[in-house]
């Protein structure tokens, strides 16, 4: 009879230790002691038992197991790990674990040592046996659950911790409350989230932005798209994995989010769509390869990430907006590939197909030189580069647009080729210029836009080539150029704008060789040199003295003398 109690007892502890082994498996929670993301497994000698909030869990062996398991639990969290103890001699063990926040053990111990097992403490690997710690590698940071908001309400303690979401999981509020609740009670609390296994079939508009816990997402394939402002200004997130499922990332979906070092697109992505400022200000990302399904980069889509070295442009990609690339300082490699039909590049320069407009040049430093070919060179390439400290212009740019180079503090010097057929230059073009000294306009141009030499103080000298057809000046186009002396304005002149001149403190001289008095706006010469000397053609002064807003300088109206 006693043999066969044996028996049935050595039976009943080998079904224990397959069922510690498959518990983990099957169930949809399991949760970690929070209060220390990078403690070891402990061995545990509770078998199969329940290890409630108490501290009390049963502890059966197979023979004369006289075995006492204490663990205090102070905070309440559940282990369902399953560590066993499943000695088939005797086993008098006494094992006390501490778990003071309450959180749980995800691994599985398994103690099956035979013989005689006589110990004090069990920690680490329990009683003589083999352990195994389940698919974690001693890691208890690592949490597969099916409620991830819970476990982070559990969280206490500073460190990283990776959340395995299940398909049970599909409340994304719930968990962005969470982190929200978590940022205030443990700033030093980091949460890479893995959802890729989770029920979620969307992420909306604002739901993860300004979380500073996040520091990685990986994002289910049950969602097709990246909401406005999803995971802007995440401080602290590095990484984020996004499937083959996702058809669009959202405006500024990634916007400032200054870790940020490494996006991927898994393979065989059906990506379309990247947003207006969707990655903006993400200053850690040094390099992306945009999936091959990508039609469309958006205006600003990579501004200002200020590490990207290199960027792989697909064939797909029919639409690229203003500025995708603007102030990418570090941009050294554009690579499109050779089958798009509609963009092309040239050592680190984006163009279009043709070769014939400029898109952007991020990397552009010290003396550089416009390829030859291109006709128009895109508004705002260029601006805000420090680094850039003279321009040679090709003949064959006819189109100069907004902002080009404004703002290129240490911009000296621009030299327009011979036969320049340039025609206009956009507004504010040259704006903030500080360090340019000269100026000679091409013959060919016809406008000359607002405000584009607004600001260019170290400005001493404009001249326009001789046959110059220009037409239009534009309104505040010199203002503020306070070492200009004297220039002269072309008979060809109809219209000279508001402010042009203003501010000009050094301005002595100024001869407008049209007969009939152009268009002025209002406050032309205004805040120029008190003895300003207005020269016009002799036959025609009194047309100037009593023409609109030019009446307002009469007294420094003159006949041109040489």
């Amino acid at each position: 009879m006693k043999k066969s109690k044996k028996f049935v007892l050595a039976g009943l502890a080998l079904l224990a230790a397959i069922t510690m082994v498959l518990l983990p498996l099957s169930s949809c929670k399991t949760e970690v002691d929070t209060s220390s993301p990078q403690q070891e497994q402990t061995g545990e000698n509770a078998g199969t038992g329940d290890n409630d909030s108490n501290g009390t869990s049963d502890n059966p062996s197979a023979d004369n197991g006289d075995s006492t398991n204490t663990e205090d639990n102070t905070s309440g969290g559940s282990d369902s790990g399953t560590g066993g103890n499943t000695g088939t001699g005797d086993n008098d063990s006494t094992n006390t674990e501490d778990n003071t926040s309450g959180g749980s053990d995800s691994g599985t111990n398994e103690n099956a040592g035979t013989g005689d097992n006589t110990s004090g403490d069990s920690t680490s690997g329990g009683n003589e046996g083999d352990t195994d710690n389940g698919n974690n590698d001693n890691d208890a940071s690592v949490i597969t659950t099916g409620d991830p908001a819970a476990l982070i309400d559990g969280i206490t303690a500073a460190g990283t911790y990776t959340l395995v979401a299940t398909n049970e999981c599909t409340d994304t509020a719930a968990i962005k409350d969470a982190l929200r609740a978590l940022e205030s009670r443990q700033p030093d609390a980091r949460i890479h989230l893995n959802l890729s296994q989770s029920g979620i079939t969307s992420i909306g508009t604002g739901e993860f932005q300004t979380r500073s816990s996040l520091v990685g997402v990986e994002i289910p394939a049950s969602v097709t798209s990246i909401g406005v402002h999803a995971f802007s200004n995440c401080k602290n997130l590095a990484s984020v994995t996004i499937p083959t499922s996702v058809t669009s990332i959202g405006n500024r979906a990634f916007q400032d989010c200054s870790s940020l070092a490494s996006v991927t697109f898994a393979e065989g992505s059906r990506l379309e769509i990247i947003g207006e400022n969707a990655f903006y200000g993400c200053s850690s990302l040094a390099s992306m390869e945009i999936p091959t399904s990508v039609t469309s980069i958006e205006s600003f889509a990579f501004m200002e990430c200020t590490s990207l070295s290199s960027v792989t442009i697909p064939a797909s990609v029919t639409t690229i907006g203003d500025r995708v690339f603007h102030e990418c300082r570090q941009l050294r490699t554009i690579a499109v590939d050779p089958g798009n039909s509609g963009y092309s590049s040239r050592d680190g320069i984006l163009l279009d197909k043709a070769g014939e407009t400029l898109l952007a040049w991020p990397s552009a430093e010290g003396a550089i030189t416009i390829p030859t070919g291109v006709r128009c060179i895109k508004d705002m390439v260029l601006r805000w580069n420090d680094s850039l400290t003279s321009v040679t212009i090709p003949s064959s740019v006819d189109t100069i647009e907004g902002n080009a180079f404004a703002e290129c503090s240490n911009l000296a010097s621009v030299t327009f080729h011979d036969g320049s057929q340039l025609a206009s230059i956009g507004e504010k073009v040259f704006n903030g210029c500080s360090s340019l000294a000269s100026m000679e306009i091409p013959s060919s141009v016809t406008s000359i836009g607002d405000r584009v030499f607004y600001g260019c103080s170290s400005l001493e000298s404009v001249t326009f080539a001789e046959g110059s057809r220009l037409e239009i000046i534009g309104d505040s186009a010199f203002s503020g150029c306070s070492s200009l002396d004297s220039v002269k304005i072309p008979s060809s002149v109809t219209s000279i704008g508001i402010m042009a001149f203003y501010g000009c403190s050094k301005l002595s001289t100024v001869k407008v060789e049209a007969e009939t008095p152009p268009t002025l706006g209002v406050s032309v010469f205004n805040a120029t040199d008190d003895s300003l000397k207005i020269q016009v053609p002799s036959s025609f002064v009194d047309d100037y003295k009593t023409a609109d807003n030019w009446s307002d300088y009469e007294g420094n109206i003159e006949p041109i003398t040489s």
